[in-house]
């Protein structure tokens, strides 16, 4: 069951000339919670703060956020994983683009379950398509979690259930990221992951498998990867903060295993995550 408090009250609805909703005016984290205990909860805050800056916004603390995340877990077992969305936009204003002199930036926190084939997926493994629509290139805003999210939803409006994911590439044709996924790949022991210079999210869990990587000494190239490159690689894994890191069984018309690396990369993400959460019990 979804909860919702908006700028500190539990509610369900916001005016209807926020311009979250008009323009996709604002920026939002997606959090995995267990246990009471945020995962990564500095790595988003901090990309979130970063994420308002640079979009103008009036952010409004760290500390308020976690209030609020601890009103949604109030009663609640604390046993069961939750997914917690933050959200911010610039609040109401007039009709057109132009920014209000003097903006009320409305604050959205949403808790939502677990979804269900996380770890079925993360055990059987995921089956990927290559997605027809073309991701947005504007170096502007690469690497922000902001509310336009208009291309991943098209994309991800080409399958069903056939599918676990689907890859997006730019107008180029280099493979970028999936619809809601960061993509690393290996070949022959190197790691191989997406440039996300001009287009794509720079996803929390991305960074962390990075850093993993280098701890391990596993060589890592950031590069553009086409389809037929990806399709020659030994491993193919896909990360983001819910689902933490999926290996790659199937991906056009060819099949894969989840090697060594992936494993590793795997098994040393479990260890960041118990290490790394935030209690707010």
């Amino acid at each position: 069951m979804q909860r919702i408090v908006i700028n500190g009250v539990r509610a369900e609805y916001v005016p209807a000339m926020d311009r979250g909703l008009h323009y996709g005016d604002g920026v939002f984290e997606t959090i995995a919670c267990a246990n009471n205990r945020l995962q990564f909860w500095q790595q988003h805050i901090t990309r979130m703060r970063t994420s308002a800056q640079k979009l103008k916004l009036d952010f409004p603390g760290e500390d308020v956020y976690l209030h609020d995340i601890r009103r949604l877990l109030e009663n609640d077992d604390a046993q069961t994983a939750c997914v917690i969305k933050l959200m911010l936009t610039r609040g109401v204003g007039e009709r057109g683009y132009r920014v209000p002199v003097q903006p009320l930036p409305c604050r959205m926190v949403f808790k939502s379950p677990m979804p269900a084939h996380v770890e079925r997926v993360a055990q059987q493994g995921a089956r990927l398509t290559l997605c027809a629509m073309p991701i947005s290139v504007n170096p502007a805003l690469a690497g922000i979690k902001h509310l336009n999210r208009l291309d991943n939803v098209l994309a991800r409006h080409e399958w069903q259930d056939q599918f676990d994911e689907g890859l997006m590439c730019d107008q180029q044709g280099n493979i970028i990221e999936g619809t809601m996924s960061n993509l690393f790949a290996v070949r022959r022991g190197r790691l191989y992951t997406p440039n996300l210079e001009h287009c794509g999210v720079h996803g929390i869990i991305r960074q962390q498998l990075l850093d993993i990587a280098q701890q391990q000494n596993i060589p890592v190239q950031i590069t553009t990867i086409t389809h037929n490159e990806l399709i020659k690689m030994d491993e193919i894994l896909l990360c983001n903060s819910i689902i933490g890191c999926w290996p790659v069984t199937a991906f056009s018309g060819n099949e894969f295993q989840s090697g060594p690396i992936t494993a590793s990369l795997a098994d040393k993400l479990k260890q960041r995550v118990e290490d790394d959460a935030l209690f707010i019990g």
